[in-house]
């Protein structure tokens, strides 16, 4: 399923505009399942529905982006054998770890 010509020309702001809506059906469907009216729930959940579709419809459609600064991070990309890029994974740094904690409470030391 793909989308209308039309919803593919969607300006960022048009993005925002349905994000924004989205936030407002989520806690409309909430609501309206809290209050157990579940036929409105579900009136607003399907124009949800719709609006994620085609969001996700408009961003399949995209060139895929790499944010700058992902690249340095995952390594230099290079082609595999099926034309994709592949992100090539250089050494990784090691984790920080913990101290180890005392299995009991620690109290502190008594008069002397």
């Amino acid at each position: 399923m793909s989308a209308p010509k039309s919803m593919m020309n969607l300006s960022t702001e048009d993005i925002q505009r349905i994000l924004d809506e989205n936030q407002h059906l989520i806690l409309a469907v909430m609501e309206n399942k809290n209050l157990g009216r579940l036929a409105e729930a579900l009136q607003f959940q399907s124009k949800l529905q719709q609006n994620l579709i085609t969001l996700a419809s408009i961003a399949d459609q995209q060139p895929m982006r790499v944010p700058h600064g992902v690249a340095g991070v995952m390594g230099p990309m290079v082609p595999s054998s099926g034309g994709l890029p592949e992100a090539k994974l250089g050494v990784s740094t090691p984790t920080p770890k913990l101290a180890p904690q005392p299995s009991h409470p620690q109290h502190p030391p008594g008069p002397l």
